[in-house]
């Protein structure tokens, strides 16, 4: 009895440091992770293979978390954030947070991630019933909710001022700073459109191309050195649309290291692999 209780408590254990360490629960199956957990670990060969961690002990670890984050935010009041965002297949993704307003011990406020939801079709009823689904789910009485924070689409709005703010009479709705903060970058980017073609076209000349890349790489260092400068040379940083900041900080780069470009250029359209001056 005392070896079955040590058995599921060290494969729950393994399962919540993977889970919490970002770590796929297929790396079990990998040689050295076994190994090390056969030699190393006490009672780590009886940590089974992916498909039994997957289907025994990832729900039974999933609903305890549960348990402990519905009893710490009992009697709680509390913010609830919810955004909608895509997955690498083009899903519609809709991530529920609850934020206990009162700090913490280190003084700040957290939010944890209490669902997350596919949605086949993204409208302000469909949002509103996934929300109050995942209240409910954690048993958040209604009047303890004070904040509603969620970007600032249409169809947000509409689910709180057409259903939220009835079921949750003593809320507030507040749209997300970063959003706001994002809508401000744009603005400012968007009068300078031929910068912003220079920089999605410098980004594309390296598009599947390590060997340019490399020989850049190499070009850009030997002109630092000559200049004696102490920075080692990188890539731009990548221009991301939902990170506004991304595009401030490519176009310091490019202001750093323009006056390098056109002999970079020179010498690729002399190479056997020249840039194609439409790229450019």
């Amino acid at each position: 009895m005392q070896a079955e209780k040590e058995r599921v408590d060290i494969c729950k254990a393994w399962v919540k440091t993977l889970a919490g360490a970002n770590i796929p629960l297929s790396k079990i199956e990998h040689p050295l992770v076994r190994e090390f957990l056969n030699s190393r670990v006490r009672n780590g060969g009886a940590i089974p293979g992916r498909t039994q961690l997957t289907e025994t002990y990832l729900p039974e670890v999933y609903h305890e978390e549960k348990e402990k984050l519905q009893l710490m935010l009992k009697d709680q009041k509390v913010a609830i954030i919810f955004d909608e965002t895509c997955d690498d297949d083009a899903r519609s993704v809709l991530n529920v947070l609850f934020a206990p307003l009162e700090p913490d011990c280190t003084g700040h406020v957290k939010s944890f991630l209490a669902n997350i939801v596919f949605l086949d079709v993204v409208n302000h009823l469909i949002v509103a019933q996934a929300v109050v689904k995942a209240i409910n789910g954690y048993q958040i009485d209604y009047n303890s909710n004070l904040v509603i924070d969620t970007d600032n689409d249409s169809y947000m709005e509409k689910a709180f001022n057409s259903v939220l703010s009835t079921l949750f009479p003593n809320s507030v709705h507040i749209t997300c700073l970063a959003h706001i903060v994002n809508l401000v970058g744009e603005s400012f980017r968007k009068p300078f459109q031929l910068i912003d073609t220079f920089v999605r076209s410098f980004k594309n000349m390296f598009y599947n191309s390590s060997s340019r890349k490399a020989k850049y790489l190499r070009f850009l260092n030997k002109k630092v050195q000559e200049k004696s400068l102490a920075a080692k040379a990188s890539m731009p940083p990548s221009p991301v649309g939902i990170h506004w900041n991304s595009w401030f900080q490519s176009i310091q780069y490019h202001v750093k290291n323009f006056h390098f470009y056109k002999e970079f250029f020179i010498e690729e359209c002399n190479s056997n692999s020249p840039v194609s001056m439409h790229t450019i």
